[in-house]
């Protein structure tokens, strides 16, 4: 079993804080043991408008180098948001859209390659209760 200690601040209405530390008990997994690494995720977010936000986030796994990623979500009409961003190290540009309605929603991502995989089609559904759907 692994733990995670993370947290979310809005630091002004438009502006948001968080980070995430993962592993932090250097849990193991499988037959052979194999240790899971511990990472280090901080960013933050900022929407200059309404249905606009903007995003900064580095990521640091120990033993790797440090890897930065931005990002772009702009909702152009009621439940559709287009989306856009970029990772370093190694270098990948990603793209992709979201459709939510009520409480279900549909989301469809894509990157270039760069690292172990090659260019990749990303694929998620989900389905909210007790809440609003994001």
């Amino acid at each position: 079993m692994g733990f995670d200690l993370g947290m979310a601040l809005t630091v002004h209405r438009r502006t948001h804080i968080g980070f995430q530390v993962k592993n932090i008990n250097n849990p193991q997994i499988g037959l052979d043991q194999e240790e899971l690494r511990q990472r280090l995720v901080a960013g933050v977010s900022y929407e200059p408008y309404e249905g606009v936000t903007t995003s900064f986030e580095f990521h640091n796994q120990l033993g790797e180098e440090l890897q930065y990623r931005g990002g772009l979500e702009m909702s152009l009409v009621e439940g559709f948001a287009l989306r856009a961003g970029v990772v370093t190290g190694p270098n990948k540009l990603t793209g992709g859209f979201g459709y939510t309605y009520e409480n279900v929603g549909v989301n469809y991502g894509f990157s270039t390659g760069g690292g172990v995989l090659d260019s990749t089609h990303h694929f998620g559904l989900h389905y909210a209760w007790g809440g609003e759907a994001q």
